[in-house]
């Protein structure tokens, strides 16, 4: 092949690069569903029951928000599921630690929190 021939070439694909990117669909724009927050256990208020709200700061310089909880809003510990009352007796007594607080951005509504603390050993039951 000659020189000539492999510059027609690199001509040739960069023309028609060129058309394929004018020719190319616009992208979707990507989509905020969910906020995550970190919050200290001190600067939140738990929801009281499945109806009720969670209450923290979003950010530093913010007043605190109210954050409506529902029957679809989860709980974790370590990744595990667990009831919201499971989940408050795992992490009140400790201010200092580190929850991670899910809200959804279109409704303000939580959807879950989570932390970093085991759950709770259960009873073993005598045989």
């Amino acid at each position: 092949m000659t020189l000539r021939r492999v510059l027609l070439c690199v001509a040739a694909a960069a023309a028609m690069s060129s058309v394929f990117a004018q020719n190319k669909p616009a992208q979707n724009p990507i989509t905020t569903v969910n906020e995550a927050h970190e919050v200290r256990v001190s600067r939140l208020t738990l929801p009281a029951s499945e109806s009720g709200a969670a209450v923290f700061a979003p950010c530093y310089e913010c007043a605190p928000k109210s954050f409506p909880a529902s029957a679809d809003t989860k709980y974790f510990l370590k990744n595990a599921p667990v009831s919201l009352a499971e989940f408050r007796a795992a992490v009140l007594g400790k201010p200092n630690l580190g929850l991670t607080v899910k809200v959804s951005v279109k409704t303000g509504a939580l959807v879950s929190i989570g932390a970093s603390v085991a759950p709770p050993a259960t009873p073993r039951r005598a045989p």
